[in-house]
Parts: structure tokens; C-alpha cells; sequence
């Protein structure tokens, strides 16, 4: 069996060399992409206006039609300014417990 593989040799694998040139370019264009999304600050420049607009009406008087836009989809906005609007609950501590 040893002289079958003796006559046969497996070729060298080329996924070392692949990996190594390959991994840092992964890791440049990964920091460069990721530098535009922090997690959940992009997320809370949408939601925290619109809770605040279902929890008070009169909140934003010139932008109210944008943010209801933005909004109309999502029902936890409307959930999370009823909650603050029964309770007086802080707008963080809703935020941390959703």
C-alpha cells in the first residue's frame, strides 16, 4: 500500500498560500465596511423620534410626517410610546428592556 502512494504523490494544496494573501485583503475591506454601521446607533436614530412621536403627538411639530413615513411599518414604536405614555417610564429604560 506504502509503494501505491509512492507512485501516485497528491500534489500540493494550494489553500495555505490561498489564505494568506487572501486573508488580510478580507480583513481590510471588512474594517472599511464596517466603519459605516455601529450596532444599534443607526438603528436608534430612527426609532427613538418615533417613539417619542407616538408617546407625544405634538413632539415634532415640522418633522411629523417624515418620521410617521419612517415609522408606519413598525408597530413597536407605537407599543414603546404607549408604554411611556400609561407608565412614564423613561425612553432608555424602554429601549433596554424591548
Amino acid at each position: 500500500m506504502k509503494r501505491l502512494f509512492a507512485r501516485f504523490p497528491l500534489p500540493p494544496s494550494p489553500f495555505p498560500l490561498l489564505f494568506i494573501v487572501c486573508f488580510p485583503i478580507f480583513l481590510i475591506l471588512a474594517t472599511a465596511n464596517g466603519a459605516g454601521y455601529r450596532f444599534g446607533v443607526s438603528d436608534q436614530a430612527g426609532y427613538v423620534p418615533a417613539v417619542m412621536l407616538a408617546e407625544n403627538p405634538a413632539a415634532f411639530p415640522h418633522d411629523a410626517s417624515l418620521i410617521r413615513t419612517h415609522a408606519q411599518f413598525f408597530v413597536i414604536d407605537e407599543l414603546l410610546g404607549g408604554i411611556g405614555r400609561a407608565t412614564g417610564v423613561s425612553l432608555e429604560s424602554r429601549f433596554f428592556a424591548a
